[in-house]
């Protein structure tokens, strides 16, 4: 390929990539009932309720914990997700569970009032544009 085909092609893909972009809403997550300054606050967004039970999400950040209450902004395409969240309070970088498999650090879910857990629908939320500020507490 010349030097004019390699530019063009990388060009068009830079636009497709911009035109991706531009679709994605900027959600606000607030975080509440955060163990100042206890490790890490790994993020895990999940589209879909097969993925949700493989714990395979489709987007992760991590927040340091230096407030009690954390808001973080990011962008996302429109559509329905569940959060999931854990305070990594040992430091190790993964949530310890004890030997039933529940957690023994701080975790969270959206749409989480307390009780069992339930699956991908009963903890989505839809961000569509319209709704795009969501509070998850880790005191439930």
């Amino acid at each position: 390929m010349n030097k004019k085909t390699v530019f063009l092609a990388f060009l068009a893909l830079l636009c497709i990539g911009n035109i991706f972009a531009a679709n994605d809403i900027t959600c606000t997550l607030n975080i509440t009932g955060v163990a100042v300054n206890e490790g890490k606050i790994y993020v895990s967004l999940y589209s879909n309720e097969k993925d949700y039970k493989k714990d395979v999400p489709c987007a992760t950040f991590s927040l340091e914990s230096a407030s009690k209450n954390i808001t973080h902004s990011f962008s996302i395409p429109k559509g329905e997700y569940v959060i999931a969240l854990f305070q990594d309070t040992n430091k190790n970088r993964m949530l310890d569970t004890n030997r039933f498999g529940l957690p023994t650090e701080p975790v969270a879910l959206s749409n989480y009032n307390g009780g069992i857990p339930g699956g991908f629908n009963k903890h989505k939320v839809l961000i569509n544009g319209n709704s795009n500020k969501i509070t998850i507490n880790f005191g439930k």
